[in-house]
């Protein structure tokens, strides 16, 4: 596979453990995916003749540095430029292109991960944390829901939003728009970097 030979090029200028066969898994998984059923839904949408609306997932990762993420970054990133270059390419067409950048999202699946940490080693991951790590990282003071999530994809699938495309929808809870900065604890506010007082001793 020809991305696999970059990648193995990659892998050994990094000396990471990652196979090249994960790194070309993840491109395609994250991407190569996204951009064959696009495919197949704008055939089906000329083929129909009355527009339509298409949505993909992306992330936050894919709008900020991502340290040990790159490749799944990367990907993600690429996904939502090849819908806003798509965006514009079929628009005389009546087809909307708009990404979705979701950040932390208490799914059914991420919520039984957490649940399984919590349990092999108490305290660590219990829903007081969870709780208290959201009061710090998300602005509107808890992530969004998956029903939140829903939300935004009726909008994007309905006509209150004919005439936005291109774009992504950031449904996070602010936390792509506070971009490094946190709300410390202790009244200590919004700041990018930790107060000293909350820093361990040396």
């Amino acid at each position: 596979m020809h991305v696999s030979k970059h990648l193995c090029l990659l892998t050994r200028m990094w000396n990471t453990a990652t196979s090249c066969d994960d790194w070309a898994e993840q491109i395609h998984r994250n991407f190569g995916w996204a951009i064959r059923s696009t495919s197949l839904a704008v055939t089906r949408m000329r083929a129909a003749g009355r527009g339509g609306s298409i949505i993909s997932f992306t992330t936050i990762e894919a709008h900020r540095g991502a340290p040990m993420y790159a490749v799944y970054a990367g990907a993600k990133a690429g996904l939502t430029n090849f819908s806003r270059s798509l965006a514009v390419e079929l628009a005389p067409e009546g087809i909307r292109v708009n990404t979705i950048a979701s950040d932390t999202t208490p799914s059914a699946r991420l919520t039984a991960l957490i649940d399984d940490l919590e349990r092999r080693a108490p305290g660590t991951m219990s829903a007081e944390l969870r709780a208290r790590s959201h009061a710090v990282y998300v602005p509107a003071g808890a992530p969004p829901t998956v029903d939140d999530l829903a939300d935004v994809v009726l909008f994007l699938a309905s006509d209150l939003s004919r005439s936005v495309t291109g774009t992504t929808l950031h449904a996070d809870g602010g936390t792509w728009a506070s971009s490094g900065f946190l709300r410390w604890p202790g009244g200590h506010g919004w700041a990018p970097s930790p107060p000293g007082s909350l820093l361990p001793d040396a």
